[in-house]
């Protein structure tokens, strides 16, 4: 059996697509790195991000999808599923050998699913925008702490720049312990040191 390991990121994966292929060495699995015990497969790969072979494969996804289906994918990677790494890679290994564009083929499974967790980490990413609520702190930033079930947090940047442009806030996700600071002038991605204090409302 061969398994791959990569660093948990949206270009590592992308990187190990690229390996695979690059390879000709097919997976019967893909894991994050320390996920999988020693000795459990024949063979592991472990795949350092490369950022030019993520583009390669990023660009090259345009030819054979559109780019709301290949937007879909990112959204797909940050619902964590156990099974997302296997999935991608078969949606993408499926659109590469295609001569016929692959979105709408719902008899297929990989895609039938892709589309369902698609579904999913929309209605969350849309609930949070509904519902996050701001409390002011002490030095003037609007806080907000969030405990999503998918990582959607990536995605709210662009409503909650728009709609605050003209205060300072931070909205924190307490399950994944990092979050989006705008400071009046870009967002920017934080972790901090007391969580516990920062989600009673006084930062550090």
């Amino acid at each position: 059996m061969i398994g791959y390991t990569y660093d948990d990121t949206f270009p590592g994966l992308l990187t190990t697509v690229f390996e695979i292929y690059e390879r000709r060495c097919w997976p019967d699995t893909i894991h994050k790195a320390g996920v999988v015990q020693a000795g459990l497969f024949s063979e592991t790969i472990n795949v350092v991000t490369d950022e030019s072979k993520a583009d390669r494969v990023w660009h090259g996804l345009l030819k054979h999808i559109s780019p709301q289906a290949r937007t879909r994918l990112n959204r797909v990677f940050l619902s964590e599923l156990p099974e997302l790494e296997m999935l991608l890679f078969r949606y993408m290994q499926l659109a590469f050998a295609s001569k016929t564009c692959i979105e709408e083929n719902f008899a297929e499974g990989c895609v039938r699913r892709i589309a369902e967790i698609d579904k999913q980490v929309a209605r969350e990413k849309h609930r949070m925008e509904a519902f996050v609520r701001f409390q002011k702190t002490s030095d003037d930033l609007y806080y907000a702490a969030i405990e999503p079930d998918f990582n959607v947090l990536p995605l709210l940047q662009n409503h909650f720049e728009k709609r605050y442009a003209d205060q300072r806030w931070l909205i924190y996700d307490m399950r994944r312990h990092y979050g989006l600071y705008y400071d009046l002038q870009e967002v920017k991605s934080i972790m901090l040191e007391n969580e516990q204090t920062s989600k009673a409302g006084s930062l550090p």
